[in-house]
C-alpha cells in the first residue's frame, strides 16, 4: 500500500501474465527490492533538504497553502503514473511519490531530535524485515485481506485528517490512533509481502509490489515517529 495514505495494489495491475516475460524468483525479488530502496532513498534525501531549507512553521505560516498544494498535485501524479502498466512511468510516479512526501516531511522532522529520527527508522527497518518474511512464508493467499486492508486504510485517513484540522498548530501531535495505523499497514506489509509471492513474476507487478510496500514502510515509520519520537523541546526542557 501511503498522515499519507494511498493503496496502490489493484487486481488489474498483479494480474499481468505473460509466459515470455516471466523472472526469476530471485531477478524478481531484486527488482523489488530496488524499487523499495529507491523510493526510501528518495524520501531520505528530500526530507533532509526540505528540513534545511524550509522552516518547520511554513506547515502553519503563510506560505503553507501553496507548499502543500503543490505536493499533493505532485503526490496525486505521482499516484496515477505509479499504476502505469509501463515500468518506466510507474518508476517516475514512486519518484514523484517519495519525493513529495519527503519534502512534506522534511519540516515536521525539525520538531524531532535527529537520534530519534534514526533510531525509529531502524526500528521500521527491522520490524519490516520480520513482518516480510512472515508474510512471503506464509504458504496461503491472503488476498481476502486486500478489501479489509482498504477499508482500515480508508477510515484511518478520515480519522487523521480530522485530527490533522483539529490540531493546525502542531504538526507533530501524538495522537493514539497512530498506533491504530501502526497496525493497520503493518499487515498491510504482511499482505502485501504474500502476494508479491504469488503473482506472476514480471518487471511490472516487481515494481508495482516495491512500491506498495515502499508506501507501508513510510507509514509505518511516520506514525511510529508520531508516538515515539523525541521532540527537540524536550531535550531543551531537560537541559534547563
Amino acid at each position: 500500500m501511503k498522515s499519507i495514505n494511498l493503496t496502490i495494489s489493484t487486481n488489474e495491475i498483479f494480474n499481468r501474465s505473460s509466459p515470455n516475460d516471466e523472472l526469476s524468483a530471485s531477478t524478481f525479488n531484486t527488482v523489488m527490492s530496488a524499487t523499495v530502496v529507491f523510493g526510501l532513498m528518495l524520501f531520505a534525501a528530500f526530507g533532509s533538504l526540505s528540513a534545511r531549507v524550509v522552516q518547520a512553521h511554513l506547515i502553519v505560516g503563510r506560505g503553507a497553502l501553496a507548499y502543500l498544494l503543490t505536493l499533493v498535485i505532485l503526490f496525486f501524479v505521482g499516484a496515477v503514473a505509479s499504476t502505469s502498466r509501463a515500468p518506466a512511468r510507474a518508476v517516475v510516479g514512486l519518484a514523484l511519490n517519495a519525493s513529495s512526501l519527503g519534502a512534506l516531511f522534511g519540516p515536521v522532522a525539525n520538531y524531532y531530535q535527529r537520534g530519534s529520527i534514526i533510531d525509529i527508522a531502524l526500528g521500521t527497518a527491522l520490524l519490516t524485515i520480520v513482518l516480510g518474511a512472515a508474510g512471503a512464508l506464509y504458504p496461503r493467499s491472503l488476498e481476502k485481506w486486500g478489501g479489509i486492508l482498504c477499508l482500515a486504510v480508508s477510515g484511518l485517513f478520515l480519522v487523521q485528517l480530522s485530527e490533522v484540522m483539529r490540531h493546525p498548530s502542531d504538526p507533530a501531535f501524538r495522537s493514539p490512533t497512530s498506533w491504530i495505523g501502526v497496525i493497520i499497514f503493518s499487515a498491510s506489509i504482511v499482505y502485501d509481502f504474500n502476494r508479491a509471492q504469488l503473482v506472476a513474476r514480471t518487471i511490472p507487478n516487481a515494481i508495482q509490489c516495491g512500491i506498495a510496500i515502499f508506501v507501508d514502510v513510510v507509514n509505518i515509520f511516520l506514525r511510529l515517529l508520531r508516538v515515539l519520537g523525541r521532540r527537540e523541546q524536550e531535550t531543551t526542557g531537560s537541559s534547563t
